[in-house]
Formats: structure tokens, C-alpha cells, sequence
């Protein structure tokens, strides 16, 4: 069999829908797959994170009981490796680099896209009892942006505009440096309240980790969209398209939660000092939570952090060009720090879209806790105990009322 490959994870009870019967596909480019690999897949673990590109690994067997050889890595040879047949595309169907493969969870009728990546690892485990397994990783395909570095400069320009360049760009040559078919896609509500920077750089860097920095620096993410091939750069609380902003209740759909609220090292203001290199004079600058685009975040929260007597954080060593850029930059150091003072961990049954960058409404654990969460991070899994999903976020709520 040639082309796409898919593994679809077998259940015991076919006829159940909805959450009954769990199962994973993956469509592995340009390699056979005989039926029993499918039975050899133990667990298959998804994670994706704000911060790092999405990965997921499968644990296969190893072992071939009626050979008494390893069937993936172990007891290939180079003849075998070299030759074109079913045995050699066996040992060559988890190699790392040449191969596009893409994973889909869900349950039975109603798989969504995950992910897609390339294979990046092959580690085997020979242990000193038991058989042989081997564990595959793979990272998303925006692991490619981080081949070679480069170098742009940018005047006068506005963070969402600079990042839709990246839409533009290409290497020496002439191909574009963001594979097709992926782009940047802006906010447009967020740009029209930004101010043009005068003067940044990329200074050899990876263009995939200049766009995280320059994402933080304005309290931004970079969120990927992967049915729509897009990096979304903007606002977190934007969500991302195509997932499901869920309601989670404990003691019902949430089986796990675990928050902590915490006001150390919260701040009530945020002060900037610099110098105004236009007019020549110094730039003082101070935001609190009397700003317009902080007054409604976790609004039932900041009482709390007053009474605590938080610190001012004043910062000196920056260097600016107006009066504006200084605000932008109080703004989104505040922000940032708000939107740690809850955070936490849970986990429910397997939700495919609740993906890091996405929205949830947690409910059941009283109005400080309650309230609407950015999703940070997960982790889906599945394996003998079903499919789970396992996530971290940060409470975002933008209600301006106690939830």
C-alpha cells in the first residue's frame, strides 16, 4: 500500500458514539503499514503549549514474538534498510525527518486535525526485562521555521504590521522563509490601538522565536491555527478559530482542578522612566488598574491585590522613543502580571479542541475561582485508561463583573 497511511484506534465497543469510543488516526506520508502496527501503538500522548511548538510521541512494541526479532530498530541490517520492500519499509516507517505525518483525535465518526508535524526522534528501550518498546516523537511543522537565522531591521512601524512581513519574507533562494501554506494573521481591533515602534530589530534570530518575543513585549501570543494554517499574533483573549470555548464544571465535566491564587510579586502599578529622543525630554509614565484596556481583567480580583499592598514597579533600563511606546510597554508588563495571579491544572475526558490558546469557562468553585480561563497548555492522551485531556491555564476573565 502506497501513499497516506491512516491508523485508526480500534475499540472495543463499535457501536458506542460520542465519548465511548476513543481513537487517534495518523496519515504517514509515503510508507506501507501492515495491519498489525496498529496493535502495537500502547499510548499516544499530544502536547501542545503558548510558549513552545506542539509535539506528540507514540510508544509502540517492539518485539515480534514469532521472529524473535525487533520490528522497528534493532535488528534491521544495512541490506534490509537499503532493499524496497514491506520489511524494509517497516524498519523505515519511524524515521525521523523524511516523513509528513499527521494526527487527528477524537472518537469514533468524529475525528478533528491536530497536528502536523515530522517525525524528529526514534528512541528504543532495551530493557532488562520485558520487551523491547520504541518511543517516536514528533514536533509541528513550524519546527521548520527554526532552520537558520536572520536579520531585519523595522522603522516606524506597528508590532502587527511587522509580523504579517514575515507573510513576505523569503531566503536567499527566493523561496518564502514561512512554508507555504502558512501565514501570519493579525487582529485588527488589537492593531488599531497600537503605536508604530520606532526602530527594532531581529538580530539573528529564528523567525518563529523573534515573533514570540516580540508577541510578549505587547502582552500578545502566538497562537497557531492549525485547520486554517495560520500563526495568529495578537491578544489572547481573541481564541482561537475553530475550537470550542468549553464549560467545565466540577464535579461534572471537570473530573480534576487544581488553582492557586496567589498575590505575591503582584503589582498595582507599573511606572516607566526614560528618555524621549524627538523632544528631548525625559518620559515618566505610569499605568495602573484605572487603564481602559485593564479595568475589566479578573475585575472582582483587583481589590485584592490593592489590599495586599503590592508593589509599584518602576523600570529605567529601556530604551524608548515616545511617550507612547513606554505606555504600550507598563501596559503589557501589568497585563502579564494579572493574568498569573490565578492559575491551574485540571483534567477532563478528551476534549480534541481544547487546545492550548483557547478559552474555557470554568464553573463550580466559587466567584474568585469561577470565571473564564486562557489555556496554556495540554496534554492528550490515550492509552488503556481511555482518552484524557490534561491542561494548565491562567485565569483571563474579561466580564468586568464578579463572576
Amino acid at each position: 500500500m502506497n501513499g497516506f497511511i491512516t491508523v485508526v484506534a480500534e475499540s472495543t465497543n463499535s457501536g458506542n458514539n460520542n465519548f465511548f469510543a476513543p481513537a487517534f488516526e495518523l496519515h504517514i506520508d509515503g510508507a506501507g503499514l501492515p495491519r498489525d502496527v496498529l496493535r502495537d501503538v500502547i499510548e499516544l500522548s499530544y502536547q501542545d503549549d503558548v510558549a513552545e511548538i506542539d509535539n506528540f510521541q507514540i510508544t509502540v512494541n517492539n518485539w515480534d514474538d514469532v521472529a524473535k526479532r525487533c520490528k522497528y530498530i534493532g535488528s534491521e541490517t544495512a541490506n534490509q534498510l537499503a532493499a524496497n520492500n514491506q520489511s524494509s519499509l517497516l524498519f523505515k516507517l519511524f524515521e525521523p525527518c523524511n516523513k509528513t505525518v499527521t494526527l487527528s483525535l477524537g472518537y469514533a465518526n468524529n475525528m478533528i486535525p491536530i497536528v502536523t508535524a515530522y517525525f524528529t526522534t526514534m528512541e528504543p528501550n532495551f530493557p532488562g526485562s520485558g520487551p523491547p518498546v520504541l518511543t517516536v516523537r514528533a514536533l509541528n511543522i513550524l519546527h521548520r521555521l527554526r532552520t537558520k537565522k536572520y536579520s531585519n531591521p523595522w522603522s516606524s512601524k506597528t508590532p502587527s504590521a511587522i509580523a504579517r512581513d514575515f507573510n513576505t519574507f523569503r531566503d536567499a533562494q527566493g523561496a518564502p522563509r514561512l512554508k507555504p501554506p502558512w501565514k501570519v494573521v493579525t487582529n485588527a481591533n488589537a492593531e488599531s490601538l497600537e503605536t508604530p515602534i520606532d526602530f527594532i530589530a531581529q538580530t539573528n534570530q529564528y523567525d518563529v522565536d523573534f515573533l514570540l518575543n516580540l508577541a510578549r513585549a505587547w502582552g500578545y501570543v502566538l497562537e497557531v491555527d492549525e485547520v486554517n494554517s495560520q500563526l495568529l499574533f495578537g491578544p489572547s483573549q481573541q481564541g482561537v478559530p475553530n475550537t470550542t470555548n468549553y464549560q467545565l464544571e466540577w464535579g461534572k465535566s471537570l473530573i480534576e482542578f487544581k488553582p492557586s491564587l496567589s498575590t505575591a510579586n503582584q503589582w498595582k502599578s507599573v511606572t516607566v522612566r526614560g528618555w524621549d529622543r524627538q523632544t528631548q525630554k525625559p518620559i515618566n509614565v505610569t499605568v495602573d488598574f484605572t487603564d481602559p484596556q485593564l479595568q475589566k481583567l479578573n475585575s472582582n480580583l483587583q481589590n485584592i491585590i490593592v489590599q495586599c499592598d503590592p508593589r509599584e514597579e518602576q523600570v529605567v533600563d529601556q530604551a524608548f522613543f515616545t511617550q507612547a511606546e513606554a505606555k504600550n510597554l507598563a501596559r503589557a508588563m501589568l497585563l502579564n502580571r494579572q493574568v498569573e495571579m490565578v492559575k491551574a491544572t485540571g483534567r477532563t475526558i478528551g476534549l480534541p479542541q481544547l487546545r492550548a490558546g483557547t478559552l474555557i469557562d470554568i464553573e463550580g468553585v466559587g466567584s474568585r475561582l469561577s470565571g473564564t480561563y486562557y489555556v496554556t497548555k495540554t496534554t492528550h492522551t490515550v492509552g488503556d485508561g481511555g482518552y484524557t485531556t490534561q491542561f494548565e491555564c491562567r485565569r483571563q476573565d474579561m466580564s468586568g463583573a464578579a463572576s
